[in-house]
């Protein structure tokens, strides 16, 4: 499985630049975080994700290795996907989705939080999230990561790299709006 752990800065991008001139660029990739304890999810997104020059991708399985990486690392991702039901005491997980989110937000400065999509079979946990201050669910794109058509749709989002952005945008300036 390919778990990429980048630095972020391996996707070249052209630009054309008016006449026949083609002018190359450094661009970061957007950084895009899973915690998923499911194993059968981080593997069929890989497969459709690994290869991809303009996303870096990373799997955890609890809330405690994504706390973890953001602490040790100093790395945010731009977006983190979380499931809800994370918590798993006989694997040592002992960190749900709200407390994840919380979690995050305390450690994070607002400029560099990521955007937090949750994920849950419990609507009510969902809310919980959001609550804790997610900014969308999964379902709000009719996106359900529990059927294969879900995984196919969210890998074909996260791979329009335009219609993403456009996305995270708005996102940004919802939760810029709320808080003035």
């Amino acid at each position: 499985m390919n778990m990429n752990m980048g630095n972020g800065m391996e996707g070249m991008h052209s630009n054309h630049d008016g006449g026949n001139v083609e002018k190359k660029e450094w661009l970061p990739k957007t950084k895009i975080w899973f915690a998923e304890d499911d194993r059968d999810i981080p593997h069929l997104l890989d497969d459709c994700l690994g290869e991809s020059e303009d996303l870096s991708v990373r799997f955890f399985p609890s809330g405690e290795s994504v706390l973890e990486a953001i602490g040790k690392d100093k790395e945010t991702p731009d977006i983190l996907f979380a499931d809800g039901d994370l918590r798993n005491p006989q694997k040592g997980c002992s960190i749900d989705g709200p407390e994840l989110v919380e979690k995050l937000i305390e450690m994070v400065p607002d400029k560099d939080r990521p955007i937090i999509c949750v994920f849950s079979d419990s609507d009510q946990m969902c809310l919980d999230m959001l609550k804790a201050g997610a900014d969308m669910k999964l379902t709000d794109l009719d996106i359900n990561l529990r059927k294969i058509d879900g995984i196919i749709s969210l890998c074909g989002l996260l791979l329009d790299t335009k219609k993403l952005h456009e996305i995270l945008e708005k996102i940004k300036a919802k939760r810029n709006a709320t808080k003035v």
